[in-house]
This record gives C-alpha cells, structure tokens and sequence, in this order.
C-alpha cells in the first residue's frame, strides 16, 4: 500500500471517528501522478442546491428530501433551506452546469474558498452569493458530514485501482484518441451531488472534473474519472478525431455524424479501463454498453473500431468504416 493510501485511510479514519472533524476544502484529499482529488465544502454545497432544486423543479421545494431527512431542521432553519433552494429552483437550474460560462465562473471560485470562510465573489449574482452564505450553518450541521464522508471513501476504494493503472490507461486513452495530455495534473473535485449525468469537466484554464461520490460498484466511477478529463484531447470541433471525422466525411460527401466524437470517446476510455480491469482478472463491460449511451453508433463502432484498437488498421480507414455504414441506416 503506498504512502498516499496511507494518507487518506488516515483522513477518513480521523474524519469518522469525529463528530466535529473536518476537511481542509483547500487541500487535497489524495495526489496521484496524474490527479489531485478534493473534498471542497462550497462545491459540494452548491451542487446540493441544484440538486435539490432539480426535484424541486415541477413541485414543492422539499421534493427531493426524504420523508424523516428534514424532521431535525428548526423552524427557522427549514426556512433558510426552503428560500435557497427555491432561488436555485427559480435562477440556476435552468443553466447548466456544463456550459454555462456563469456556472463555470463560480464553480472555479467556489474551490478558493475553505469552509470557515465567508464566500465573496465580486461582479457576480448577489443574490446567489447571499443564499450560498446563509445556507452554509444549515447545510454544515446536517448534510456535510454524510456527503464528505462519501466522498473520502469513495477516493479511497478506488485509489489503489488509480495509482496502478492511471499511466497506462492515460498512455493509451491518448494513442487511440492521437492527441497528447496537458502537462498539469487533473484537478478533481469529489461532490456527493453532480450533474444529471454523474460527472462533467470543464477545461479551462485548468481540466477540472467535478464527480459524484455516489457509487454503484459496477466500475462506473473508474470508467468515468478516466473518461471525464478526455474531454481535454476529444470534442466536437477540436484535436485529432474530430479533424479525421470531419475529413472522412467530406470524402464520403456526408455531414459529420452528429456526436460520433463522443461515442468515440465512450469507446476509447471504456476499452482502456476495461483492459486495466483485465490484468486484474475482472471482466468489465464498457459503460456505454450497459446504458445504452449513444446507441445508435454501437453496430458500427463494435464492428469496426476493434481493428484500430488492437492495431490491425488506422484510425482514418476504421472511420471510412464506420461513417460509410452508418450513413446507410
């Protein structure tokens, strides 16, 4: 066990022997070679708020609570939740929180902030701002212990699994996607909430991908922390296999098949991890296989990807493959 499995057994240890124990949000919970992973108070609040306001959405604001999970909440306490989630309700989750610049901007100065700290963040919403403030004691006292908690310990069922496998997973998530990494670490912030789809990245000025702690045990998070930051060498428009889907479809005279990146990338990353769980003499199936993620693509990747990943033709003529038959559905 290395060092910095040490480390953090020792933080989730310290964390749940203690009522009143607590993470530096400022610090990360693990480093690995390729990652730095946090518990950061403020993020995770925030995504509890656009959670809880996104079941909140068509119905009372306390529709995404259990029926006994409000019953210690004072009066005034459950007032304070009720004004903040309803201001989610009514001004924020109608922006999403991948692409919305706003989001973006405030989850990038959520990180700066501990959890003693008073949230500041000048030229933006005051209202939000004012709502994040007040929520803070109710959400501290209540919810916080549970959520870091998830969130130390999924880290660290998965860290041992990271630390073995993350250069070789990188190493090849990049050859098949033919772009190289940045050179910084990932910066990953560990949230008991997320967005709808469990995880997202955004990639500037550093690739920051914010997880749910929620975990089911069949391989997703693995597959997922590896497949979130290679959002930084795959898109619709930029790197290297959007240039050859662009050029093979200009050759085969059709439009570039709407989101084929993606499912590439589900492809790629999935086939990475996948091979990882094999040395270790676990069968995985790929997660766009078990959800059914862009499955209209899966006839035409299944049938003619193999060859590019085990390396018995390029990645150009196993897209001439692909874009030709699927352009005949």
């Amino acid at each position: 066990m290395s060092i910095k499995h040490i480390s953090l057994l020792i933080i989730t240890m310290g964390f749940s022997m203690s009522a009143c124990g607590k993470t530096n949000s400022l610090e990360p919970i693990a480093v690995t070679e390729k990652y730095e992973f946090y518990s950061n108070f403020w993020i995770n609040q925030h995504h509890f708020l656009y959670a809880k306001a996104s079941s909140a959405a068509k119905g009372n604001w306390d529709d995404g609570f259990t029926e006994n999970e409000l019953d210690k909440l004072s009066v005034g306490e459950a007032q304070i939740l009720k004004d903040g989630i309803t201001f989610y309700r009514d001004s924020v989750i109608s922006y999403s929180l991948t692409f919305n610049r706003g989001l973006t901007i405030l989850k990038r100065t959520l990180i700066n902030f501990d959890e003693d700290d008073v949230f500041e963040m000048d030229d933006f919403h005051d209202e939000l701002v004012e709502h994040l403030n007040k929520v803070k004691p109710v959400y501290r006292k209540y919810f916080w212990g549970e959520h870091n908690r998830s969130n130390l310990e999924v880290v660290d069922n998965h860290l041992e699994f990271i630390t073995t496998h993350e250069s070789e997973i990188f190493d090849r998530i990049s050859g098949l996607a033919q772009q190289p990494w940045r050179e910084e670490k990932i910066r990953v912030d560990v949230t008991y909430y997320a967005n709808w789809a469990g995880a997202y990245t955004s990639n500037n000025p550093q690739v920051h991908v914010t997880i749910t702690s929620q975990d089911d045990g069949k391989g997703d998070w693995q597959e997922l922390i590896f497949h979130e930051p290679s959002h930084s060498i795959m898109s619709s428009r930029s790197f290297k296999a959007a240039e050859l889907i662009s050029k093979v479809s200009e050759q085969l005279g059709v439009e570039p098949p709407e989101s084929l990146w993606h499912a590439l990338l589900f492809y790629f990353s999935g086939v990475s991890v996948q091979e990882a769980f094999k040395k270790e003499g676990v069968e995985y199936e790929l997660y766009m296989v078990r959800y059914n993620v862009f499955d209209e693509y899966h006839p035409v990747i299944f049938k003619y990807m193999p060859d590019y990943v085990q390396g018995d033709t390029s990645f150009e003529e196993a897209l001439k493959k692909v874009i030709a038959e699927y352009e005949q559905y």
